[in-house]
């Protein structure tokens, strides 16, 4: 790993867990964007157990604290074998919190996060079963025009699923969808028809 400062890592790992709340917020911030540069970094980050540590700060009660440490795991989530061990570190249920209360920046990242962790089949179920849908309908009508893509492109993702059909009918997708299909210089036509699209193959979003 040539592109990756171990040393650097492993002290901002300690600060991670420091009880001055500044050192924290600082600490998941230089992680955050060591995470983005590049895919050594990914790899020596969750090697050096990072991702435990900042899924303990998904639960932070500052809000940028918060945002990095989600973000954090977004950009470490770029990496196949870091999505499982975010999961399998039990970050979901509060992944899901981070979008349902969040301020608005770290709203759209674990949106974006729950995105990536979707990819994979058996986390679509996860994902859904912890309730993170009508958080992202939620986001989806309420957040920014990025905010908005981030939450119709994990909704999208989900829906492959069918059990996540079901409940994004009933937690009341199908209004929003309608309305952005009416507002043509709103940005949301293609997503909202993609999402249609995928609903329709279930008979409960045929008859809604």
């Amino acid at each position: 790993m040539e592109n990756c400062d171990r040393p650097a890592i492993h002290a901002l790992l300690q600060k991670l867990v420091d009880r001055n709340p500044e050192v924290q917020r600082a600490a998941a911030g230089e992680l955050r964007l060591l995470a983005k540069r590049n895919a050594d970094n990914r790899v020596c980050i969750a090697e050096a157990g990072a991702i435990p540590r900042l899924v303990e700060l998904l639960s932070s009660t500052d809000p940028r604290t918060q945002e990095h440490a989600v973000t954090a795991l977004l950009n470490l989530s770029i990496n196949e074998a870091n999505k499982g061990s975010i999961v399998n570190s039990g970050a979901i249920p509060d992944i899901v919190d981070v979008l349902r209360i969040g301020s608005m920046e770290g709203r759209e990242n674990a949106a974006a996060t729950l995105f990536s962790l979707s990819v994979i089949d058996e986390n679509k179920v996860k994902i859904g079963a912890a309730g993170a849908i009508p958080a992202l309908i939620d986001l989806l009508c309420q957040g920014t025009p990025r905010g908005k893509k981030d939450a119709a492109t994990a909704i999208f993702n989900l829906a492959i699923y069918q059990g996540n059909k079901v409940r994004a009918v009933r937690a009341g997708i199908v209004a929003p969808l309608m309305r952005f299909l009416k507002d043509a210089g709103g940005g949301m036509v293609d997503e909202a028809l993609a999402i249609l699209a995928i609903l329709a193959s279930h008979q409960e979003g045929n008859t809604t």
